[in-house]
């Protein structure tokens, strides 16, 4: 078996493409700018994340002194993240443009409120980014995201959520600074690795198990090549033997024929 390889040892793996990777962000990209495109802002698709949660027991004062209908919450979440936006909606609060948007205002600060002050986030980019192959920077990740939002606890939730994205950024660099470690270096780090589970926790470490795999893999290719190459010496072999073997029975013949009185 012949693995394909890097500049720098790393195994190639051929079966995952970047296409495949590209092609679903493109997905994703497209249907928001189509969404942007029919008229959609920021504060509509934070509501169309989770209408009931955003638009549901809204103050009858934010909502042009109405409570939004449930059929009209329906709509919204019928239609999707970027699907066609709902035009024929009844409630008071969207009877205008002005007062649907200050309702999807209204609405977006529930959700985002919600989100800023969620500690999963930080720890699902955290986990994310060790998944990707690199658990020290998703450890920064987890702890700096943590620590804003408890220093940003009273501030807005807009300033939340930048402060737990750029706290977890701040995080990760931290962590990744003080190992040695640059992602995009194989060879950076140092070799550590969790013990009796033997997974890798620095692109050194990272690199040096995979080399090691490599070389377990070149090794067995070896031996069975050797194998099949010392089979095949002892095949010639027989095969030279038995053919002697023919030639001096053939000679003894030969001359047993022509000295026997017999034979002539």
């Amino acid at each position: 078996m012949v693995l394909q390889t890097d500049q720098f040892g790393n195994v190639i793996n051929t079966g995952t493409t970047f296409g495949r990777q590209a092609e679903a962000a493109e997905q994703g990209m497209l249907g928001l700018s189509n969404f942007m495109a029919m008229g959609g802002g920021f504060d509509e698709f934070l509501v169309r994340m989770d209408p009931q949660r955003a638009l549901g027991n809204l103050p009858k004062r934010l909502t042009a002194g109405e409570v939004i209908k449930p059929s009209d919450i329906a709509a919204i979440k019928k239609s999707g993240w970027f699907g066609q936006l709902p035009s024929a909606l009844t409630s008071a609060g969207f009877a205008t443009p002005d007062a649907r948007k200050d309702t999807m205002k209204a609405g977006a600060s529930k959700v985002a409120s919600r989100v800023a002050g969620m500690k999963r986030i930080p720890i699902a980019a955290g986990a994310f980014q060790a998944f990707q192959g690199d658990p020290i920077g998703g450890l920064g990740t987890v702890g700096g995201g943590l620590i804003a939002q408890g220093l940003l606890r009273a501030a807005p939730a807009p300033v939340r959520l930048a402060g737990t994205i750029i706290g977890g950024m701040v995080g990760s660099r931290g962590t990744q600074a003080v190992a040695g470690i640059n992602p995009s270096d194989p060879l950076s780090g140092p070799d550590i690795s969790i013990p009796g589970l033997n997974i890798p926790l620095t692109p050194y470490a990272r690199t040096k198990q995979q080399r090691e795999r490599l070389r377990e893999l070149n090794k067995e290719d070896l031996e069975q090549a050797q194998e099949f190459q010392r089979k095949q010496m002892a095949m010639q072999l027989a095969n030279s033997m038995l053919m002697g073997q023919q030639r001096v029975s053939g000679t003894l013949a030969n001359t047993m024929l022509q000295t026997s009185p017999f034979g002539r």
